[in-house]
């Protein structure tokens, strides 16, 4: 939709898997886009 987002994947000492996006990433994607970081984290928790 607006592209690619850089995430990182962090693993907890019990092997749980977090992944969360780049926050500079996201708001590059954001300001390119004309729309707000806001808007943009709620596509990208849909999309996961």
């Amino acid at each position: 939709m607006y592209g690619k987002v850089l995430c990182k994947k962090v693993t907890t000492p019990k092997g749980k898997e977090y992944v969360y996006p780049e926050y500079e990433n996201m708001r590059t994607i954001a300001i390119s886009n004309n729309i707000s970081l806001k808007e943009l984290y709620k596509l990208e928790k849909v999309v996961k």
